[in-house]
């Protein structure tokens, strides 16, 4: 993680409500860094595809669902949250 990174996770936390951009469900706030509803910060353009640090390619998401989203189905936001809503309901 980059000290840009680091210092915009909380800006982006607050910015975004502790709602998952992702599913729109809360996030907890008192997770466990491994915990399905642990606070992630996700690039909404890969820094691999060119994507910063910057705070407009910043936002709040649940640990599950950026992982979901990062790794199984890139780009299908509708998609992965779905899944949270059915796997957090």
């Amino acid at each position: 993680m980059t000290p840009q990174f680091q210092k915009n996770r909380p800006i982006i936390l607050e910015r975004d409500g502790w709602v998952c951009q992702i599913c729109e469900i809360p996030i907890d706030r008192d997770a466990l860094p491994f915990d399905d509803r642990a606070p992630a910060i996700d690039h909404i353009i890969r820094v691999t595809d060119g994507g910063g640090d910057e705070l407009d390619n910043l936002r709040a998401t649940h640990r599950w669902c950026n992982l979901r989203r990062e790794h199984f189905l890139f780009g299908e936001d509708e998609l992965v949250a779905e899944a949270a809503r059915e796997r957090f309901a």
